[in-house]
């Protein structure tokens, strides 16, 4: 989490439908209308680099009054000047007056107090009804036309006679659904890592997947690799395959076809080295009392 920061009594406002920031959690953009450009631009020059998040209730600028304010903490830019950035949940305010002036984007005054839990640790509850938030979210889901039911995985199980990967799963009980309708192949990956910064990480769970399925299911992860060692340590806690995205994108950003094969023999290095480290030579000897 970002270090303890003074918050301003005025900061740049972001409506956006349905884009949800919460202390904490992380948020990522893709930023490409020119008033929110111009947004970042000056967001990134004052010293706490705070946008506030806040949901629209219409299509006639009114607002909501409580909103959640993110620290600007990635940025990049594409080459047609769109802006990638991240938000990192700081707090929520409730919002004041607007301001006035030439910004093309709004700006508001806004409150701080009776917030102030948002920037400490964490809090467990004992008590959260689990089934009765997810029937919360079953609603919410069939009100926008989604579905999360067994059934949608058996039909499309039922319909392709080819080989079937489910990928996002990061527990031992949906695990071993998958696995018995007919799944050939499991990607564990926590696609909330980015936004939710508490939710359990997927190298985690790895090994909890693993001895729920046995040694003969395949496994490939998929999150946060980006080192030979990450990818040992993938293999020890039970993967088949590792699946690398991220530091490939950044290398051929930097140096197209070069920077790939760059980067892929520093990848090969890394690996070679964390073998030799745990005291190995073959990889396929890996397992979890050689990494923690």
């Amino acid at each position: 989490m970002s270090k303890k920061i003074d918050l301003p009594t005025t900061i740049p406002i972001f409506p956006l439908p349905k884009a949800v920031l919460l202390p904490r959690s992380r948020l990522p953009l893709h930023i490409f209308e020119p008033r929110y450009l111009a947004m970042i631009e000056d967001c990134l020059k004052t010293p706490h680099r705070l946008i506030g998040m806040l949901q629209p209730t219409g299509n006639d600028g009114r607002l909501h009054s409580i909103g959640c304010a993110g620290k600007l903490t990635q940025f990049s830019e594409t080459e047609d000047g769109r802006y990638m950035i991240t938000l990192t949940g700081i707090s929520r305010y409730r919002l004041d007056n607007e301001i006035e002036g030439f910004t093309p984007y709004r700006r508001f005054n806004v409150q701080w107090d009776g917030f102030e839990k948002d920037g400490e640790v964490p809090e467990q509850d004992s008590k959260f009804d689990r089934d009765g938030f997810f029937n919360l979210l079953g609603k919410f889901l069939e009100g926008e036309g989604l579905s999360t039911d067994w059934e949608t995985l058996k039909r499309i199980r039922d319909t392709w006679d080819g080989k079937l990967v489910v990928k996002g799963v990061m527990s031992q009980e949906d695990a071993l659904k998958i696995k018995n309708e007919g799944a050939d192949a499991i990607q564990v990956s926590n696609h909330g890592g980015r936004q939710l910064e508490s939710a359990t990480s997927a190298i985690n769970a790895l090994p909890l997947i693993r001895e729920a399925l046995g040694k003969e299911f395949p496994l490939i992860f998929d999150s946060g690799i980006r080192s030979g060692g990450d990818i040992v340590r993938a293999l020890a806690f039970g993967a088949d395959y590792v699946m690398i995205g991220r530091p490939l994108m950044y290398a051929i950003g930097a140096d197209g076809a070069r920077g790939l094969r760059k980067i892929i023999e520093i990848i090969k290095g890394e690996l070679s080295t964390t073998l030799g480290l745990v005291g190995l030579t073959d990889i396929n000897n890996l397992s979890l009392i050689h990494i923690s």
